[in-house]
């Protein structure tokens, strides 16, 4: 609106004579000479960057920020009706420019029609997870956010989910007990609510399944975490997976199935941040610094975390196709997933 601000600003951006700095309160900042020939933006949370303006030396560069967008929609069951009380957070966000979505969550609300409205979301795409009791999780379709507009009609669904049921053993099959049941990982942002615990038979009924792939998740003291992956079922269907734990014995505490790789959300995106010796990932060639491009032909633009971490773990002897991207370059690798002890 023409008032000065302090926000960030960045020359050069991905060059070798990138330059950051922060204006003062009063909107004024000062380039190196290194920034001379670049371009300059502004960027601020809640606000939308501003377009870049080129750098002159000697001259004065004025950046002008741009209103954020709001996203407007309901939260229903599967029936349609409408959810009074929910919570809604960014599960996934790419900025049109540099930046960040600025409102993250989760954020609660309470509307007798389901309805919600977010505000001061920069410019780009986005993807919403919904909460509630008593229900699993759920996202939104990819959501496009414009400066200073309301982007309306967004409508998530949200079921009671699907159930798992089964046993636990332990290394000799015998029944074990007490045994936390829960889902690992199914958003980036919110917790699933679900969890169960083992009777004396050993058998366990969890449920509220988000959508898969998904991770069953089981631990118990004494024994290594259990984590198995891949798993998908109906949002009213049922799924029976036994699990077997072995017992630590001071050594190595978590079980799974994966590539053995570490990721990370950066500013362009998610990337490798360690690859474990002599586990597929080094094996297949990745690295750490990977940007990862796409995971068995899907974009990975506008994915999660979690949902990148889903896709990558996996039952052992099955293969993941990852696209990287690796100082410039683009490489396809396929990569074994096996039994990862850690």
């Amino acid at each position: 609106d023409g008032a000065p601000v302090r926000a960030r600003v960045v020359a050069c951006a991905g060059q070798p004579a990138e330059a950051k700095t922060e204006s003062g309160d009063d909107g004024t900042f000062e380039l190196p000479a290194s920034a001379v020939g670049c371009t300059a933006v502004a960027e601020k949370d809640n606000l939308t960057p501003s377009d870049p303006v080129s750098v002159v030396a000697g001259g004065h560069v004025s950046l002008r920020l741009k209103a954020g967008g709001a996203v407007e929609g309901v939260v229903v069951d599967e029936r349609g009706r409408p959810l009074t009380s929910f919570a809604v957070a960014v599960e996934a966000f790419t900025a049109a420019l540099n930046g960040r979505a600025g409102f993250r969550g989760p954020k609660p609300f309470e509307d007798p029609r389901g309805a919600f409205r977010i505000e001061n979301i920069q410019a780009g795409r986005l993807v919403l997870t919904a909460s509630a009791p008593g229900k699993a999780p759920a996202r939104s379709e990819s959501i496009e956010v414009q400066a200073g507009t309301t982007t309306r009609g967004v409508r998530i669904v949200l079921t009671a989910g699907g159930t798992v049921v089964g046993h636990v053993y332990d290394d000799h099959h015998a029944p074990l007990a007490g045994v936390d049941m829960r889902f690992d990982a199914v958003s980036s942002m919110v917790d699933s609510a679900a969890d169960a615990k083992s009777d004396d038979a050993g058998q366990y009924r969890l449920e509220g399944a988000p959508q898969g792939p998904f991770t069953l998740r089981a631990q118990k003291d004494g024994y290594r975490v259990v984590l198995l992956s891949g798993l998908r079922v109906d949002p009213k269907g049922t799924l029976t997976q036994d699990v077997t734990l072995h017992g630590t014995d001071g050594g190595a505490g978590l079980e799974f199935g994966g590539i053995g790789a570490n990721i990370g959300q950066t500013p362009d995106g998610i990337a490798v941040s360690a690859v474990f010796p002599g586990d597929p990932a080094e094996r297949a060639g990745l690295r750490a610094g990977d940007r990862v491009v796409r995971v068995d032909g899907d974009d990975a633009d506008g994915m999660s975390l979690a949902d990148v971490l889903q896709r990558l773990r996996g039952p052992a002897g099955t293969v993941v196709g990852v696209t990287v991207q690796r100082s410039g370059e683009t490489l396809d690798l396929m990569i074994p997933r096996s039994v990862i002890v850690h």
